[in-house]
């Protein structure tokens, strides 16, 4: 296995990934077979996961002998990455056991290692969450800076929001002495591309959680909703009348990559 990045654009994104996937979880899946590179991580309490999909057309040099996945320690490799200069060519090579990553500058004539070795993790554990499968219930696609930027500024008013989807999109969170605090953008918004309503599902999630998700920039747009609730919950929500949080999807798209992000809602007595 061995895959290269010599775009700085591109590496700079690795950099930023690796980041994510590191206060996700001290470990990181890789996976590969011979159309992508996919890295996964998810947190041990199950609050939040992450997949990231690569194409393999976003690599200058990608070469794979057998489907593998494998596990490694994420933050060493983050530590190291943030050593990258412009000019450095990123490369990530499996020699048996070890993965080697490097920092190669033709420029200066040097390379930069360090070996890894692989984790001896059960079988039953190295599975990759199939996060980029879930189907959307409601959501809605918006610009990307400025949701980034309304979930900043209503985390200070509290450690979780609550997110919902009824001709608006609504974001609200409350301090401990009750002071709130409410985004709404309308559905005519210029930084809303697409919306899709559901008076019945909201969600309340953790506002660490949907900003290390947003994080990354990949794209100007983000797609965010509610994960499709399946026919038996669907049933419930229509009989009862009970609003139903779901998981949180995250979603951006770019050339050659994708990044899926879901996260897990706060328990209510009502769900």
């Amino acid at each position: 296995m061995e895959f290269v990045i010599n775009d700085k654009t591109k590496a700079k994104l690795i950099i930023k990934i690796f980041e994510l996937l590191t206060k996700l979880n001290k470990d990181v899946m890789i996976g590969i077979n011979e159309e992508q590179l996919i890295l996964h991580a998810r947190d041990q309490g199950a609050t939040w996961a992450s997949k990231i999909i690569f194409d393999k057309s976003y690599f200058s040099v990608f070469m794979v002998k057998d489907p593998i996945v494998i596990a490694v320690s994420s933050e060493p490799v983050s530590k190291f990455l943030k050593l990258h200069r412009n000019e450095n060519t990123i490369k990530f090579k499996l020699i048996k056991e070890i993965l080697f990553v490097s920092l190669i500058s033709e420029v200066d004539d040097y390379i930069k290692n360090i070996k890894l070795r692989i984790l001896d993790v059960d079988e039953s554990e190295l599975r990759i969450m199939s996060i980029d499968k879930r189907e959307f219930g409601p959501y809605v696609e918006i610009d990307r800076n400025e949701f980034t930027a309304t979930i900043k500024g209503l985390a200070p008013f509290g450690e979780h929001m609550e997110v919902s989807f009824n001709g608006v999109l609504k974001m609200s969170a409350m301090t401990e002495n009750f002071a709130e605090q409410t985004f709404i953008i309308n559905r005519s918004s210029p930084l809303i591309t697409e919306m899709e309503s559901n008076e019945n599902m909201d969600g309340v999630y953790g506002s660490k959680y949907l900003i290390n998700a947003l994080s990354v920039g990949v794209s100007d747009k983000v797609k965010f909703g509610f994960a499709s609730l399946s026919p038996q919950r669907a049933d419930l929500v229509k009989e009862s009348g009970t609003k139903i949080s779901a998981p949180a999807m995250i979603q951006q798209f770019a050339e050659g990559i994708a990044v899926h992000t879901a996260i897990a809602p706060r328990v209510r007595d009502t769900d």
